[in-house]
């Protein structure tokens, strides 16, 4: 079933250039993207409400990305599954080490890390976010390097750590008024951040 939905999808490489070169694209350049979607997240306010939970939002999103990875090293060190172009004849439109484990692909563990820990913090983005997660996880199948139980079990990886994170955010909670407080104080002496704090460092009650 695995290889059968692979082939389903991995079918339409090399048929078409400009799809090809979407796909690849994507694949190649995914995790740079979700990176810059935390990035955008933290600064996409001024007002102070929405920044902090904006802001919160990018911290779980990027604890949770951490932690489902983590998870997948171990899963790494005690499964190992070779990837669909080492059994199998496929269309391969990128190179990729043929030693390293196909489950589960890190690739949909931080798509769906971030867009899912979005949804729950309802975002206003996250509609958008989890269907670049979906064409992320897609791409990966369509350029050959990942079976579809592969990012589907990224998925539902990403599902339960974020699940626990948005779980434990009382637990969570002095890690982030940490990060809070040092970016206030790496940002007092950068006017432009200065606009994008929670905490302003010169109030020594919130330092």
């Amino acid at each position: 079933m695995n290889y059968e939905l692979f082939q389903l999808i991995n079918r339409w490489a090399e048929h078409y250039a400009l799809l090809d070169r979407i796909m690849i694209f994507i694949a190649d350049n995914a995790q740079l993207i979700f990176a810059v979607i935390l990035v955008l997240m933290w600064f996409s306010s001024k007002q102070h409400d929405l920044r902090e939970r904006n802001q919160r939002t990018a911290l779980y999103a990027a604890i949770c990305s951490l932690l489902a990875l983590s998870c997948n090293l171990v899963i790494n060190n005690v499964y190992w599954h070779p990837r669909p172009f080492v059994d199998h004849t496929v269309h391969q439109l990128i190179p990729h080490s043929a030693s390293e484990s196909s489950f589960a692909s890190d690739h949909a563990i931080l798509a769906f890390s971030i867009a899912i820990v979005m949804a729950m913090q309802n975002h206003k983005w996250k509609y958008i976010v989890l269907g670049f997660a979906i064409l992320t996880a897609v791409s990966r199948v369509f350029v050959g390097v990942h079976y579809p139980a592969d990012v589907a079990g990224g998925a539902i990886l990403a599902l339960l750590t974020s699940l626990l994170v948005m779980k434990s955010k009382n637990i969570l909670e002095p890690i982030i008024q940490l990060v809070f407080r040092l970016y206030a104080k790496i940002a007092s002496c950068l006017p432009f951040f200065q606009q994008y704090t929670v905490y302003r460092y010169d109030q020594k009650k919130n330092v």
